[in-house]
């Protein structure tokens, strides 16, 4: 039952705040705690996007750039994640979801509370944008919904004391030709 509340409010929210359900929508698991994620070494690029303090809580979240390493076909060159960390004296919790492949990440904002955006270049090879100059690579805008995960990791959701837990609440990612 709240997988479908989880589902239908991401549904509802995209057709209501993005002007309609047009575009690539897919929902995404946060990495679990035995997965490794990015090798620290890979990292490109990170952009914080939002960093605040609530009582015990400082929430930091991140869109980060993770390098795939050389390609000599139409492989993405590297790697869109969104990240969250939230420390306190006595536990943490973050969360590591990988959103989407990119060559070149241009622009990132934040749309609302929990709503982010990035627009990219990157090749779609799995649907067409017929305003795109190059034949499989232009602009894609990313928006992604991670209002109950960044709410999840506030709360430290299944942390104990003394514990970092890594959060999988999933994420609803949108993606439109730009």
């Amino acid at each position: 039952m709240k997988n479908a509340i989880v589902i239908l409010s991401g549904i509802l929210f995209s057709i209501q705040a993005f002007g309609g359900a047009s575009g690539h929508q897919r929902i995404v698991d946060g990495f679990g705690d035995q997965t490794e994620g990015f090798g620290i070494e890979r990292v490109q690029k990170q952009v914080t996007l939002i960093q605040s303090e609530q009582g015990d809580s400082n929430l930091r979240v991140s869109f980060v750039v993770s390098d795939n390493g050389g390609s000599t076909d139409l492989s993405p060159r590297a790697t869109l994640y969104l990240t969250t960390l939230n420390k306190s004296e006595m536990k943490d919790a973050g969360s590591i979801h990988e959103i989407s492949p990119l060559n070149e990440l241009i622009s990132t904002r934040r749309l609302a509370p929990g709503v982010y955006e990035a627009i990219v270049r990157s090749y779609a090879l799995d649907f067409e944008c017929s305003n795109w100059r190059k034949p499989y690579e232009g602009l894609l805008k990313i928006q992604v919904d991670a209002r109950m995960l960044t709410a999840d990791v506030r709360s430290f959701k299944g942390a104990n004391d003394f514990e970092y837990k890594r959060v999988q609440t999933p994420v609803f990612v949108t993606t439109n030709c730009y």
